[in-house]
């Protein structure tokens, strides 16, 4: 393709009478050149062309040049500088991987995008400048750039990704501007000279801060508008945090093991509390939900021994806030939750009744599994849906009403309700599922609110009535005993 003297590579202007206007995938793949010059004719540098040049010291890339391939210089060792033309919009994914002598380089305003990787391994980069252009900053962009001191971040980037930063440690400062919202898990992992000890830190992800360490007071920025899962996991000295008004998710795992975090208010436009969000902040003794909560997550609250609530009218969808694992025996729900999370109340073996609102419309699959001293527990016009297994174990049920808005009942939903003697099953009811009230053995008294050949109607799986008691079938027409004899009013 080009002329080759002592590994210097000259792309001329035509070539067998063809002008040369791109350099294809793969076409010099781990050659022996160290140098390479091209002319303006050249408009694209296709995917892995230069890929493993590991003498490859300088290249010329002209400004005809608007595009540069996937992983085009991964591998060039040896190259110590390069300039991005004006006409380059995006640096690629893994575009300068493991050029581990690469220390400078120019990255120009017409860039928009930084790829996955697209510098990483880069050992001796030390300074970078991101132009206002760019908008997004992909995960690892600069990951391993070990030797980097300096990073002004444009005006322009919304989001920073994952592992972006991550064993940057040597980078002892970095300013994100007001436009980023969205910081990615482990961001600035490894930056230890990042390290900060003192209050006021303004930054969604722990890695800006390493919150491993002596930290124990967060503020942050008013603009964000989520916190990630694992933001701050596991950041055993944070004390306190003040969360601004503009966020309105906090992921799961998010404040995970933070064992010294004593309070928290959560501003009034949260609406989602992610699963295991506070599980293990064993020392929180306080924390004020908004009504603006609609969901918290299986496990958001485990583990928070100071949050144990012994009386009624605790407010809260998930089992984690109370611990029913303990003395609480009754629990009221707020009006505003829509629905009972998977094993919310999983286990509460001292729970004996609960209210849920009519704003609940589903209750999922485990919800109130094994919830041995439940005698009884009204369901809502406003449910729809009954999950698997949400009531199997609840040995203590003596009865219970469905009421006309359910149509989904999962499977094994009543199986193990030893106590069970009735249950009403309204007419809207379209399908009994696989085990629903295997081994109720106490189960005499069946009410559905439809005509027998309604009840026929409905689809059952083979396994619904297995180990049952005697029981029989009131319909609005008639009575079916268990053997299948019907009689009719």
């Amino acid at each position: 393709m080009g002329e080759c003297t002592d590994a210097e590579l000259v792309i001329p202007v035509a070539m067998d009478g063809y002008r040369v206007t791109k350099i294809d995938n793969n076409a010099f793949v781990s050659q022996d050149l160290t140098s390479v010059t091209m002319f303006d004719n050249v408009t694209s540098i296709g995917d892995s062309a230069f890929k493993g040049c590991s003498n490859l010291e300088s290249i010329m890339i002209p400004d005809s040049v608007a595009s540069i391939g996937f992983q085009a210089f991964s591998g060039c060792g040896s190259l110590e500088s390069i300039t991005i033309p004006d006409s380059v919009t995006n640096i690629n994914t893994c575009v300068f991987f493991g050029c581990s002598s690469l220390t400078n380089i120019t990255i120009p305003d017409s860039v928009t995008a930084i790829g996955n990787g697209a510098f990483e391994g880069c050992s001796s980069l030390m300074s970078i400048t991101i132009p206002d252009s760019v908008t997004s900053i992909g995960d690892g962009a600069f990951d391993g750039c070990s030797s980097l001191t300096s990073v002004t971040i444009g005006d322009g980037v919304t989001s920073i990704a994952n592992n972006a930063f991550k064993n940057c440690s040597s980078l002892t400062s970095i300013t994100i501007p007001d436009s980023v919202t969205s910081i990615g898990e482990w961001a600035f992992n490894g930056c230890s000279g990042l390290i900060q000890t003192e209050n006021g830190v303004e930054y969604v992800d722990k890695w800006v801060i390493d919150c491993d360490t002596s930290v124990t007071s967060v503020v942050l920025r008013e603009n964000i508008v989520g916190i990630a899962f694992h933001a701050f996991w596991n950041c055993s000295s944070l004390e306190s945090i003040t969360i601004p008004e503009s966020v309105t998710i906090i992921g799961y795992g998010a404040f995970a093991c933070c064992s010294s975090l004593k309070s928290i208010t959560i501003p009034n436009n949260v609406t989602s509390i992610g699963s295991t969000a506070f599980a293990g902040c064993s020392s929180l003794e306080s924390i004020t939900i908004p009504d603006s909560v609609t969901n918290i997550g299986e496990g958001a609250f485990r583990d928070c021994n100071g949050l144990i609530q012994t009386e009624n009218d605790v407010e809260y969808v998930d089992k984690w806030v109370i611990d029913c694992d303990t003395s609480v025996t009754s629990v009221v729900l707020r009006e505003n939750i829509v629905g009972i999370g998977g094993g919310a109340f999983s286990d509460c073996s001292s729970l004996t009744s609960i209210t849920i609102p009519d704003s609940v419309t589903s209750i999922s699959e485990w919800a109130f599994s094994e919830c041995s001293s439940l005698t009884s527990i009204t369901v809502p016009n406003s449910i729809t849906n009954i999950g698997s297994s949400a009531f199997s174990g609840c040995s203590s049920l003596a009865s219970i009403t469905i009421p006309d808005s359910v149509t989904s009942i999962g499977i094994y939903a009543f199986q193990r309700c030893s106590s069970l003697t009735n249950i009403t099953i309204p007419g809207s009811v379209t399908s009994i599922s696989e085990g629903e009230f295997f081994l109720c053995s106490n189960l005499t008294s069946i009410t559905f609110e439809g005509t027998v050949e309604k009840w026929n109607a409905i689809e059952k799986d083979a396994s619904w009535n297995y180990s049952t008691g005697t029981y029989t079938i009131y319909c609005t027409d008639g009575e079916i005993a268990k053997d299948g004899t019907v009689t009719y009013y």
